[in-house]
């Protein structure tokens, strides 16, 4: 997957430090939803600091190809785990999975 960034991920790498302390912030947030109840709101949005290129490959194209294993998975009951920003936000699994 890094392989596919673009630039050899030196986006990645300026947005890790641009955003440092935003993205600190999220990560404490969502380890609260965890920790306590996750919000009711299924339409909740997170900021997003990554570059359009770098959520495509990072997000975009991660979940699509989650839904498509998923949806060719024998009928069931599945644990699915997944990172927590590929859960809020446009474009999210659970959203690509309805």
């Amino acid at each position: 997957m890094l392989l596919q960034l673009p630039d050899k991920g030196l986006a990645l790498l300026d947005d890790t430090l641009t955003h440092w302390h935003t993205n600190a912030r999220l990560l404490q947030q969502m380890m609260s939803w965890w920790l306590n109840a996750p919000p009711q709101n299924n339409d909740i949005t997170l900021p997003n600091t990554f570059s359009q290129s770098l959520y495509d490959v990072l997000m975009h194209q991660r979940n699509l190809a989650w839904r498509d294993k998923l949806r060719a998975m024998p009928p069931g009951r599945y644990v699915v785990a997944v990172g927590a920003l590929h859960l809020y936000g446009e474009g999210n699994l659970p959203q690509m999975l309805r």
